[in-house]
């Protein structure tokens, strides 16, 4: 059987490395640092996702991602009712003043029955 190259590379990266190779003798130090930044970066490009998704996500995941965007911005008790959908779908504090939040993700122009939602 003959493989191209690329291809060998790949099925090589697939196989499990053993556990003494992550002993401090076998260690690269340069590259332990460089996992560390790229950790570091991917949690920030996390942050930058979760903001990105308030454009375009509709439904759940919209209330998940505004509920963590609350939180992220410092709002206190923040609840996400999706559970219970005799609740709003998000509550939480700020500076003594309990709001409410229905979320709705739409594609168009949203209409009036949206709104009737919070009455009560």
């Amino acid at each position: 059987m003959v493989l191209p190259y690329e291809m060998m590379r790949g099925v090589l990266m697939t196989q499990q490395k053993p556990e003494w190779i992550n002993k401090a003798d076998y260690n690269f130090k340069e590259k332990n640092k460089f996992e560390s930044e790229i950790k570091t970066y991917e949690e920030k490009i996390l942050k930058y996702d979760l903001y990105e998704q308030l454009l375009y996500k509709t439904d759940i995941p919209l209330e998940e991602a505004v509920y963590s965007a609350l939180k992220d911005l410092g709002f206190n008790d923040v609840l996400h009712h999706k559970e219970d959908k005799n609740n709003p779908d998000i509550t939480f504090n700020y500076d003594g003043i309990f709001a409410i939040l229905e979320v709705d993700g739409t594609t168009k122009q949203s209409d009036k029955q949206k709104i009737l939602e919070l009455d009560g």
